[in-house]
């Protein structure tokens, strides 16, 4: 979703298939533009920061159970 709103405000969107390196730069540009445009930061930011929050959580609660 954040690909798509990028890509619809003109930003040069690289090859698709590298989705990984340009996650982060797609991420602030979408923040960015949002901000520019409204004021605040656009929800799919939100989003996108709690997810990879929660999965790096339940990946420490993973690592931490199998250790133990």
């Amino acid at each position: 979703m954040i690909y798509d709103f990028v890509a619809k405000k003109g930003q040069k969107i690289e090859n698709f298939l590298f989705v990984g390196f340009y996650l982060l730069k797609w991420v602030n540009d979408y923040k960015n533009i949002t901000k520019q445009e409204t004021g605040s930061v656009g929800s799919l930011f939100y989003v996108w920061i709690i997810s990879i929050n929660l999965a790096l959580v339940c990946f420490v609660i993973l690592a931490f159970q199998n250790f133990s």
